[in-house]
């Protein structure tokens, strides 16, 4: 039936079905709310904001807002403080944040102070692996941490000898990686190198150039064949020494490998640091 058709009593049925729903569903959640769920205290504060399933109340929305806030808050900060005691350097620094500020925990500085100390010995521990695996990236890190004193005890003469190992280890690592790339130009440079390019060159012009010169017997008998062909091995004989040595020094490159450009004491790695 259409809604002109209805009479006053379907009319309220219906709406009073609806409200009951509601209610039901706001006090489900008024339930949860209550026993500590902060999901559901958003609803309730929406619910009591809205008027929807409970009397509307500015107040009581305030109050679940906030205590729904107060309730996430402190879950998160378990659930952080749970990865920090295992070890998590990131969830270290969070928990600082929160003792700092005081949320989802009471505000305590000597407890920030301390998740934000024990998260840099965790950092600088780390640095300190990846540094003796050779990754001067890191090496500048550990560097920087003995400078500071944080992560370590504060050691300048350590902090110069990292950074010195770094210095070298960045500039071996630079001199491999375009000894790489000059090995790679090497071996594509040989490939180019052709002991017959004049002989192939003036032959192929012979071929074009002749009128009626369409296979090799016949380009044979041509007065000007045996000519251009002698230029072109002359050329080539002339050009052999030059190849040569290139070809030399071609593959001397692509068997250069910088082994001693890592260590400290090569002149390589000296002369990196001055």
């Amino acid at each position: 039936l259409s809604s002109p058709q209805l009479s006053a009593a379907a009319i309220k049925a219906i709406r009073l079905k609806k409200e009951k729903k509601e209610r039901d569903t706001a006090n489900a959640a008024l339930s949860k709310a209550k026993k500590g769920n902060h999901k559901a205290m958003y609803e309730v504060a929406d619910y009591y904001r809205t008027g929807t399933g409970l009397p509307q109340s500015k107040k009581n929305a305030k109050y679940w807002q906030q205590k729904a806030i107060a309730t996430e808050e402190r879950v998160v900060a378990e659930r952080t403080l749970k990865a920090a005691r295992a070890g998590d350097p990131v969830m270290m620094r969070s928990m600082s944040r929160f003792y700092t500020d005081g949320r989802g925990v009471a505000k305590d500085l000597t407890k920030a102070a301390y998740w934000d100390d024990k998260a840099d010995k965790v950092i600088a521990q780390d640095a300190l692996k990846r540094a003796e695996e050779g990754y001067y990236g890191a090496m500048y890190e550990v560097a920087q941490y003995y400078e500071n004193g944080k992560g370590f005890a504060k050691d300048q003469k350590k902090a110069y000898a990292w950074k010195q190992k770094a210095k070298e280890t960045e500039y071996a690592q630079t001199k491999r990686q375009q000894a790489k790339r000059e090995r790679t130009e090497a071996r594509r440079d040989l490939n180019e190198i052709d002991f017959f390019k004049y002989t192939k060159g003036t032959w192929d012009m012979w071929m074009s150039d002749t009128p009626g010169v369409s296979a090799g017997a016949e380009a044979i008998s041509s007065s000007s064949g045996p000519f251009m062909t002698t230029f072109g091995v002359l050329m080539d004989l002339s050009s052999a020494p030059i190849n040569s040595t290139q070809l030399i020094l071609l593959n001397n490159k692509i068997a250069a490998r910088p082994a001693t450009f890592g260590k400290p004491d090569s002149m390589v790695a000296q002369a990196s640091i001055r």
